[in-house]
Order: C-alpha cells, then structure tokens, then sequence
C-alpha cells in the first residue's frame, strides 16, 4: 500500500494515478516443464516441436538457447480523461540446452537476468556470448563440414567492437579486446566479416572475406594502431595462436538456422 499511495502522491501534477498490479502469468521454463526433458532421451526434434526454433545455438548446434521474458507486474494509470497500462516489470529467463553427439539432450540449464550464470553447470550468457566452465570446453573443437574462426583484436578502441558475417544478425559485441578472442564454427561458405567501431572520433568498418572451404582453422586479427589507420586481416596460424594464447574465449553465435 505504502508503494501505490507513494506513486500516486508524485503523480497527482500530472492529475493521475499509477497502481503497479500483480500479474500471474507463470514463469517460462517451469520446474514442471523442465522434469520432461530427458538427458540422454530428449532429441532435437522433439524440443524443437515443444519450444520451437531456438533464440540462439552456439558450436554448430552443440548448444541451444532459448529466451522468454516474464510480466511480474503492471503499471495501470488512472485519472481524468486517461487510463490503461502504462508500463511494468519484466524478468528475462533464458534455457540453455546441450546436445550429444546423436543429437539427444545431455545437460540443462536456466539463469534470469539477475544470475547470468546456471547455478548447477556454471554456464553463463553474457553480452550475447555463451561462456562455458571448464567442464565443456571440449566442445570448443572442430565440427564435420564447418571451419573454425578465431578473431582477435589488439590496441585502443574508442567504443564496442561489433562483429559480424556480412550483413546477417546478430552484430556481435566483441568483449573486453585485449583479454579475449572470439570462436566460432562456420559451415563450408565464403564470408564476409566485418567489424565496426569508432576510432579518431569517427564511424570505422573494417571487413576481410574469408573462403571457409576446409576444415581448417582460420585466423582474424583487427589491429587500432596508434600510428597507422585499423586494419582487419587474415594472418598464419603460428601468429595467431601466439596471440590469443592467455585470453578468455567468448562464443559466436551460429551462422543460420540450427540443425
């Protein structure tokens, strides 16, 4: 009560009055929905049936993410002349889903916007990226009929590196530059990548073309020099893992519709 009569003593200049309502909706991802996944039963087709496609998968569909948001609470304005729903709370909720091998559901995990990271696996999806604990990074490895991307960035940028595969979504925040890189497997395709960001004051994108038509591992490096323009440019193997060694891996989305 204290919380509505609060709201509408700072709303009666407006000549209104705003009541925050409690909405049942019930919450996505349920412990009741979660006890009908099956580890080691559940297939990719049936929870595609169930979920639908979902919001993001990483490592050529090793993981899936799924994203729901949930209504707490709504704002309802009320006064002379006015009256209607006029905001309100909302919490995120977000499924992360591993796959085996044969395609059948092997771990399962759920955070909110207030815990980024799974409590049970110590998964994390932060800025877009899935950051995985120590216990999954074997499936950061090649996969059939995809090339490995690594790119990595060195020097000053003036604001948020974006990355993307040509003109496709998501354009992808590269994190933290100089203490990370980014991973991705991307299947047998030319691409286009390109990075923007602002240096000097000014809108800057950078793209390289890369022909991923082995499985190989392919080496991206965006350099800000001081004094010389950025450059984007494909480099050797040996320099590339020289300069990532040390540095946190985040993952990039996958290219297209998971499998």
């Amino acid at each position: 009560m204290i919380r509505v009569w609060s709201i509408c003593l700072a709303s009666l200049f407006a000549g209104s009055c705003i009541f925050p309502i409690y909405v049942a909706d019930e919450k996505p991802f349920s412990n009741d929905f979660l006890s009908q996944l099956e580890v080691g039963k559940t297939s990719k087709s049936e929870l595609r049936s169930t979920l639908g496609p979902p919001s993001r998968s990483f490592l050529s569909g090793r993981w899936w993410i799924y994203e729901e948001d949930h209504k707490t609470t709504e704002l309802v304005a009320v006064g002379p002349g006015s009256g209607g729903v006029v905001g309100g709370d909302i919490e995120h909720y977000r499924l992360f889903i591993r796959f085996d091998d044969g395609g059948l559901v092997s771990a399962i995990a759920s955070t909110n916007a207030g815990a980024p990271c799974d409590m049970r696996y110590g998964v994390c999806y932060i800025d877009g990226s899935l950051v995985l604990p120590i216990m999954f990074t074997g499936d950061i490895q090649a996969r059939p009929s995809t090339c490995e991307v690594v790119l990595f960035a060195d020097g000053q940028f003036e604001s948020t590196v974006l990355i993307s595969a040509g003109e496709a979504e998501p354009r992808f925040p590269l994190v933290e530059p100089s203490g990370t890189y980014i991973y991705a497997n991307f299947p047998f395709s030319s691409y286009e990548i390109v990075a923007d960001f602002e240096s000097a004051g000014a809108c800057v994108k950078k793209m390289v073309t890369i022909d991923c038509s082995s499985p190989e591992t392919v080496y991206l490096g965006l350099d800000a020099g001081q004094d010389s323009d950025p450059s984007f440019s494909q480099v050797s193997e040996q320099i590339g893992q020289q300069r990532i060694r040390g540095r946190k891996v985040i993952l990039f989305p996958d290219v297209g519709l998971p499998k």
